[in-house]
């Protein structure tokens, strides 16, 4: 799991881009009807696909962090790493910027879309966060690497459940049919 390019790695893409396919449909859905909220379910959508698209290509690692390391040098202790430093002004901005969106949604939906941002972030920058101490000193981060990882895919199961049932609540419905005929 330590390495990027791997299965799990792959999983957490293909989830994030499955994300990002269920709020283009809440967007969708609700500029249909007129609401302002489109945009907002629009801005998730459209962040879901970068983010799954950062993580299928290693952007913020193997790119962001390279430069990052090439301009400022391999970092000490807590910013060992220095990838998060570019993420996390972007993360605060967001954040603030759906502030208003988080309001008008009913508690039941902000309260899970904030804890899968919680989980996700603190997988992905907090453990992180942790994980480069332990690299500076030396020490061997097999478990932090596995909480990273299952804090992100846990974050992104909680997001993809918070808008499969927003969606239920807006009356979508997907049949699956599979039938068991014989060929000759």
């Amino acid at each position: 799991m330590g390495q990027e390019a791997n299965l799990p790695s792959y999983i957490s893409a293909l989830n994030l881009l499955f994300a990002a396919g269920l709020c283009l449909l809440v967007a969708l859905h609700e500029s249909s009807l007129k609401k302002r909220m489109h945009r907002y379910w629009l801005g998730l959508s459209i962040g879901m696909l970068i983010m799954s698209v950062d993580e299928a290509a290693q952007i913020h690692e193997g790119i962001i962090g390279v430069l990052l390391e090439n301009y400022l040098g391999r970092g000490t202790g807590v910013l060992y790493y220095r990838w998060y430093l570019a993420y996390i002004p972007i993360v605060i901005a967001i954040g603030y910027l759906y502030l208003p969106f988080l309001k008008r949604l009913p508690l039941r939906y902000s309260s899970r879309l904030i804890l899968a941002g919680l989980v996700f972030l603190g997988g992905a920058i907090g453990v992180e966060m942790l994980e480069s101490v332990l690299v500076y000193a030396g020490i061997n981060t097999a478990i932090s690497i596995l909480f990273e990882e299952t804090f992100e895919m846990l974050g992104i199961v909680i997001f993809i459940h918070t808008v499969l049932l927003y969606l239920s609540e807006l009356g979508f419905r997907i049949k699956l049919n599979f039938s068991t005929q014989k060929y000759d």
